[in-house]
């Protein structure tokens, strides 16, 4: 399972080509969702407003992104437990509430989930309760940013994968 989890599960954008007129042109209009720190600092950086973002103050597992870096005035912020390489009760809930309170076309602010332990494996979660046309993007250690576009056979792709694993309380 680890290889399939290595594998893209969208299109890369690699480092030296994320703009913001390269994001916008692979975006359209779904629920924009960011899945790690780098990620979400990068696309609040290039000036998007995020529906979600999932971070735990943490790049590549270890070194530690001060907190201010993120704008999160006016977000709706849920805290949950989530060791590495897991998937936890509580981190799947929180995913299954937001998105259970998101209105399409209303602005409800972000949500955002701050996760004390791991967010590594969130994407997962993240793709299987989003609205299809979603777009989730995660990013690929030191070689750019993955755009996945929300749609049947990528929630398939996923849910394949997730039965497979355990979710921990």
């Amino acid at each position: 399972m680890r290889d399939e989890l290595k594998q893209l599960f969208g299109e890369l954008l690699k480092n030296d080509r994320i703009t913001k007129d390269a994001l916008k042109r692979r975006l359209g209009t779904g629920p924009l969702i960011a899945c790690g720190d780098e990620t979400t600092r990068k696309v609040l950086e290039l000036g998007f407003v995020l529906d979600m973002a999932v971070i735990d103050f943490k790049t590549k597992r270890d070194k530690t992104v001060a907190k201010d870096t993120f704008p999160l005035k006016g977000a709706h912020v849920t805290e949950v437990k989530n060791p590495p390489a897991t998937i936890t009760d509580e981190l799947e809930g929180a995913i299954r509430a937001s998105f259970k309170a998101y209105r399409p076309g209303r602005s409800n602010g972000t949500e955002v989930i701050i996760v004390d332990g791991e967010e590594d494996l969130a994407f997962l979660p993240l793709v299987l309760f989003c609205p299809l046309g979603a777009k989730v993007l995660y990013g690929q250690p030191d070689v750019g940013l993955v755009i996945a576009t929300v749609d049947g056979a990528l929630k398939a792709r996923v849910q394949d994968i997730y039965d497979r694993m355990t979710i921990t309380d």
